[in-house]
């Protein structure tokens, strides 16, 4: 605003730019082990969020994108999960809207467990007959509410006593996972949908202990070898 006022002359100087912003100090994000995951996943498969927590730990999608996600982006003859629609809540509403960026839209294999836990999802779907078209919903009908979401994820994990971790963190989880099976940024970044490499590159500092352990192994092996005279 600053700036476009001095281009019309109504300021003489821009003073935000002596400004100096404070130094930021970025949180480390937490992430579970692929265990951890499993263990989560396999202790909840009773519970009626199962197939949106299995989604997201497929897949990494933001918490917008899943509930979003609608059966017509279901697509069983593709095997694919088209993502092109976020669902957020706002003025007490919820509102479906496109994706911010092109990179956010995706269209992700499925795997034969997700595949069987969505086709299961839809046939009790189809019998109830619901009015709007949205995948994930809770146990009176409703699509499933962000904030319930939350609060379910933060109970579940108190009850099995596990790691806290938020549901983005989730997401960095994923992208962690992605990395200890050797898959490359740029491809992680489609997976991910994250529309500069350098988000990707960010998650992908971040390195389980199992794989410092590996790495400082390696090391040290070839380190107690037989020394070659040079």
């Amino acid at each position: 605003m600053l700036r476009e006022a001095v281009k019309l002359e109504y300021i003489h100087r821009n003073v935000a730019r002596l400004a100096q912003p404070p130094k930021t100090t970025l949180k480390e994000k937490k992430t579970w082990t692929s265990e951890q995951s499993a263990y989560f996943l396999d202790s909840i498969r009773d519970h009626e969020y199962y197939p949106i927590f299995l989604v997201l730990f497929h897949y990494g999608l933001r918490k917008s994108e899943s509930l979003g996600l609608r059966w017509q982006d279901v697509d069983f003859e593709s095997n694919e999960l088209h993502i092109r629609f976020q669902r957020l809540h706002f003025n007490n509403e919820r509102h479906l809207l496109p994706l911010k960026t092109k990179v956010s839209i995706r269209d992700l294999p499925m795997s034969q467990q997700v595949r069987e836990v969505l086709l299961e999802q839809k046939a009790s779907y189809d019998i109830a007959g619901h009015k709007d078209d949205f995948v994930f919903r809770n146990k009176i009908d409703n699509p499933v509410d962000p904030t319930s979401l939350g609060v379910v994820f933060r109970f579940l994990q108190r009850s099995l006593n596990m790691p806290y971790i938020t549901l983005h963190e989730i997401r960095h989880t994923v992208a962690t996972m992605l990395k200890d099976q050797g898959v490359s940024p740029r491809d992680a970044q489609t997976l991910l949908g994250h529309s500069c490499i350098s988000t990707t590159l960010s998650i992908y500092t971040h390195t389980s202990k199992e794989n410092k352990v590996s790495a400082i192994d390696n090391i040290s092996a070839g380190l107690t070898k037989t020394p070659v005279s040079v």
